[in-house]
């Protein structure tokens, strides 16, 4: 209100406005109206009577500490701030690595027993065929029963360490899949996929 009323009648307005200076010392009204009364006698070419109007605007503004009064203190903070950035980045480049490492070691796992799994089911497959033929041979009176008992003998081996292989290979797809992040159950066709 003193502000519009500075605009209709400005000895009014002028009053009005040492008014709320009087009145309210402390609020932002106040250093609003000092501001503006420091303007009134800088247009009235009264400079020196401005500078306490201005002055007592900026009276109880915020106040920001200086940092170049403690450089020091703020080079040793900013490099014990890149030292600790530094040893972050280490941190996450170890971790990265070892991530990757377990990975090629259990895609190299992986594979190796994938490649055992297809020689030990060739082995069963062979053995499952020669007690077949050594069945046969008995039956027809070719050979005798202690070279069918160590055929069977022989296919019961080549079966249990088939199965071992299976279940090596099914392991080691695991493996991988602890390796690449994976946690929790698998869905459908993620660890199966993986033993085909």
């Amino acid at each position: 209100a003193a502000i519009r009323l500075l605009s209709e009648d400005r000895p009014r307005g002028e009053r009005a406005l040492e008014t709320v200076v009087v009145t309210w010392p402390n609020t932002p009204q106040a250093r609003e109206a000092n501001s503006r009364l420091g303007d009134l006698r800088v247009a009235a070419n009264d400079k020196a009577g401005a500078v306490p109007y201005y002055a007592a605007a900026l009276k109880d503004w915020p106040r920001i500490g200086w940092a170049a009064s403690h450089f020091r203190s703020v080079r040793a903070r900013l490099r014990a701030a890149e030292a600790g950035a530094d040893g972050a980045a280490v941190a996450y480049e170890k971790a990265v690595l070892a991530a990757l490492e377990d990975t090629e070691n259990s895609l190299v796992d992986y594979a190796r027993h994938q490649e055992r799994l297809r020689i030990v089911a060739d082995q069963a497959a062979a053995a499952r065929r020669a007690e077949q033929l050594a069945q046969a041979g008995y039956r027809e009176g070719a050979a005798d029963f202690l070279l069918l008992l160590d055929a069977q003998r022989t296919q019961l081996a080549a079966d249990d360490a088939l199965a071992d292989a299976e279940a090596a290979v099914n392991i080691a797809a695991v493996g991988v899949y602890k390796a690449l992040g994976g946690a929790g159950t698998a869905g459908e066709g993620g660890l199966a996929s993986l033993a085909r």
